[in-house]
């Protein structure tokens, strides 16, 4: 009997989803690469509240995810982001690249319950808690692979590549239990500020937050 063998559709998500892992996380070694001179890194590391005396200490091994993710998508250089300068400044890319790149400009942050997920196909249905309850598809081997995930909150970057999205690679985690905390510090924040948070705010808040009550978080796919 062959019921429990996947069928071609969900060989073909699982092969796509791979090569843009692939193929995005050599673009963004690049876009490293080619920014290194301009020290972003550091400068996401002290944001981060993770340079000390120009060295960079981590709390755990997922932090250089979260230098990197920040460093890329919100560290200034000018007015400008990082993935925005490289864009208007970088090398010449190829064709596929230059199209992954124009995705990867159009990034989305926010904070999202798991409110489902389908392991045959890979997939887990998300609510944006701070946008209005807007309910994304993601292709995620790691979150679809448990369903004990469901209910679980996160705080992520979605990347969306044509008809499929995913998140950028790095997710903070905490219990559903604290939803009701987590909002009612960012309403605090908010309300102090008088306005909502920027992009960097957000993430610097939640990274926070994250350090103080978060769970762990697992980065690692097996496919």
């Amino acid at each position: 009997m062959n019921w429990l063998k996947p069928n071609k559709q969900q060989d073909d998500t699982l092969k796509k989803y791979k090569q843009l892992r692939e193929d995005t996380g050599k673009l963004h070694q690049k876009i490293a690469g080619f920014l290194t001179p301009q020290k972003i890194i550091e400068q996401a590391a002290k944001a981060l509240g993770l340079l000390h005396d120009k060295t960079i200490v981590m709390e755990d091994e997922n932090d250089m995810g979260y230098i990197m993710d920040f460093s890329i998508f919100e560290v200034k250089i000018g007015t400008q982001t990082a993935i925005q300068y490289f864009y208007d400044y970088g090398p010449e890319l190829s064709a596929k690249e230059d199209q992954y790149l124009a995705d990867l400009l159009e990034n989305h942050i926010s904070f999202f319950e798991i409110i489902g997920t389908n392991k045959a196909n890979h997939t887990a249905d998300l609510k944006d808690i701070l946008n209005d309850g807007k309910i994304y598809t993601i292709t995620d081997v790691a979150l679809s692979s448990q369903t004990q995930q469901t209910g679980i909150l996160i705080f992520t970057r979605i990347l969306t590549f044509g008809d499929m999205s995913m998140t950028a690679g790095t997710t903070m985690a905490f219990n559903p239990v604290d939803v009701s905390e987590i909002t009612k510090r960012l309403g605090l924040h908010q309300f102090t500020k008088r306005r909502k948070l920027n992009r960097v705010e957000l993430y610097l808040f939640f990274y926070k937050i994250f350090r103080s009550i978060g769970i762990e978080t697992r980065t690692k796919e097996n496919y």
